[in-house]
């Protein structure tokens, strides 16, 4: 794991994390995005950034384990993309 990628990722605001992950391909699910603005999935999204990036939620409606297995899925591109 590139440490220096997490820290980094993890360091910034919720509104820049998330369109970091946006800008290299996060698709949000249509489900999610109805439920949601845009300003609530990124604070989501970094509020439980360390469980999204292991593909897991700690909500239990299926659009969030969704949301993390694109979250992870991202991730993974960004730490080969820095590699």
């Amino acid at each position: 794991m590139n440490d220096y990628m997490y820290y980094e990722l993890k360091g910034l605001s919720e509104e820049k994390l998330y369109k970091v992950f946006i800008e290299n391909g996060l698709e949000v699910d249509d489900e999610l995005e109805e439920y949601l603005i845009e300003e609530e999935i990124a604070k989501i999204l970094k509020t439980d950034f360390d469980l999204w990036i292991q593909g897991i939620s700690s909500r239990s409606h299926a659009m969030y384990f969704r949301f993390a297995k694109e979250v992870k899925r991202v991730y993974e591109l960004l730490l080969e993309k820095y590699r």
